[in-house]
């Protein structure tokens, strides 16, 4: 999931490879608080519930399908108790700090991104997120650093080469940003890409 800014290539939520169970987990809930009534006992709230029956990979992917509906609250909710229970879950991190950003929680996502990266340094997208946030924040010196680091964590990400040439382009380096959007371009292509091959070429002849 994602969203698409000028310069800027779509964010990309972390999914991880979806797990199943979750459809089950969320039945067994529900037969679990239905036995709790029957018996006079005290009946626990849905969620309680839920964190009970439900592993920590269904609440996660739980948060990806209420981030889906646009839910990003429910989606923060699911991967905030992701964290308390696996702390060093950076896909929760890069994944909450997508909803803090769809919530204008601008500080808050670079939060999220940087823990990600302190838990695992070698997080290309988490260091082009953290870029396109302290960009949209003013920090363009801190953003070329990010997207700096994504491109020597992974040479061929076109993405932040198309982002770096767009806050280069914000600070008069016409010629660093048309030297990054080219490079851009030329991997957007050898990767098929063609839809953002075609923006990084459009963006080139205006700046030319």
């Amino acid at each position: 999931m994602g969203r698409s800014r000028s310069f800027v290539s779509s964010q990309v939520l972390w999914a991880g490879g979806l797990r199943v169970g979750l459809a089950i987990a969320m039945s067994l809930g529900a037969v679990a608080q239905a036995q709790a009534e029957s018996y006079g006992l005290p009946v626990m709230q849905p969620t309680q519930v839920l964190a009970q029956q439900m592993g920590t990979d269904e609440i996660f992917n739980r948060g990806i399908e209420k981030y889906k509906r646009q839910d990003y609250r429910g989606a923060i909710e699911d991967w905030t108790e992701v964290i308390r229970l696996r702390p060093n879950d950076t896909e929760a991190y890069f994944n909450r700090g997508l909803a803090r950003s769809d919530l204008g929680d601008k500080q808050g996502e670079i939060q999220d991104y940087t823990k990600a990266i302190t838990i695992n340094p070698n997080y290309a997208e988490a260091y082009q997120n953290r870029g396109i946030a302290r960009s949209r924040l003013g920090d363009k010196q801190g953003a070329i650093q990010d997207h700096t680091k994504a491109i020597t964590i992974n040479p061929n990400y076109a993405e932040a080469y198309m982002s770096r040439g767009g806050v280069r382009a914000g600070l008069g380096d016409r010629q660093g940003s048309i030297t990054d959007l080219q490079k851009a371009a030329n991997l957007f292509r050898q990767q098929g890409k063609m839809a953002q091959y075609q923006k990084a070429i459009n963006v080139i002849q205006r700046l030319r």
